[in-house]
């Protein structure tokens, strides 16, 4: 009878963990802010700067990597002048926000930073991998950062 009691408890125990309130589903931009909608449907607004682009969900679901307009903040290439922009982290309740990476002039090429774009974590969410513009070529290469 105890063997039976105890496996209904595990069984019930297991039914309320996977019956919980989900987490995060997916993330969009909407007007320079990111949103997130849960698995019941219910929308959030995390961002509310209007500056925020191309969300992107950690695996785990718990956190979002964007990027960020800079406004009147640019990186001097061969080309032209190109926004710097910035890549952002955030929790899915839009508690946490923190600073990743910010583009940055350099006279060595291959340090400066500008056009930050296409963020995406790595399948372990260790790592957000990204795009970003060469200073001295228009070429984009790729870069990561751990958040």
């Amino acid at each position: 009878m105890r063997k039976w009691s105890l496996l209904l408890l595990c069984s019930i125990l297991a039914l309320a963990r996977y019956s919980a309130p989900s987490k995060a589903q997916s993330v969009f931009a909407k007007d320079g802010n990111v949103f997130i909608t849960d698995g019941s449907g219910q929308t959030k607004k995390l961002t509310t700067l209007g500056r925020d682009s191309q969300p992107s969900l950690s695996p785990d679901q718990r956190r979002i990597a964007f990027v960020r307009s800079t406004p009147g903040k640019t990186v001097q290439t061969s080309l032209s002048d190109t926004e710097a922009t910035e890549l952002w982290l955030v929790d899915s309740h839009g508690e946490h926000v923190e600073l990743l990476v910010s583009g940055k002039e350099d006279d060595d090429p291959k340090k400066s930073l500008a056009d930050l774009s296409s963020p995406q974590f790595s399948p372990d969410g260790r790592r957000v991998y990204f795009r970003h513009l060469i200073q001295k070529a228009k070429e984009f290469l790729n870069g990561s950062v751990a958040p």
